[in-house]
């Protein structure tokens, strides 16, 4: 539930300081279910079409799965719409932010600081559940990431 808060305050604070543009949403590499729990509801000021990059797989199918059920349920559904790049190669097409894009980070633990380097370098603001490294090669990269950020 603390993860869910820590996503939901910080996609509070993004669309607090872009309040005029719609924003985008990409989602990188959604193995875990934190992914799609952010879109459980629908989300004002953010596009409904969302663009995922990621490996094709079980993880990547169950991510489909949870947000075609939140789409297809009886009360309140959404309306997302999946924009899906599938790849070995995903992180190279992941395109430059255009300066309203939020990246969604809930995955590989081992991979999620370059997954969040690669991202922030391209000009995207950040939601990632946790941990967001787990070695200290990661942690180097996060630190280079936060630098970036600023």
């Amino acid at each position: 539930m603390r993860s869910i808060t820590l996503f939901l305050s910080a996609l509070m604070l993004l669309s607090c300081s872009q309040p005029k543009a719609e924003l985008s949403m990409i989602v990188v590499a959604p193995g875990h279910f934190h992914a799609s729990l952010l879109q459980k509801n629908p989300l004002e000021g953010v596009s409904d079409t969302v663009r995922v990059y990621a490996c094709a797989g079980s993880e990547l199918e169950a991510y489909k799965s949870t947000i075609e059920s939140f789409n297809t349920r009886a009360e309140n559904p959404t309306s997302w719409v999946l924009d899906i790049y599938e790849g070995e190669d995903f992180l190279n097409h992941i395109p430059e932010s255009d300066g309203n894009s939020f990246a969604v980070f809930a995955g590989n633990n081992k991979l999620k600081s370059d997954y969040i380097l690669t991202c922030v370098s391209k000009g995207y603001h950040v939601i990632s559940d946790k941990p967001m490294a787990i070695n200290a090669d990661g942690y180097a990269k996060l630190q280079q990431a936060y630098e970036l950020a600023q």
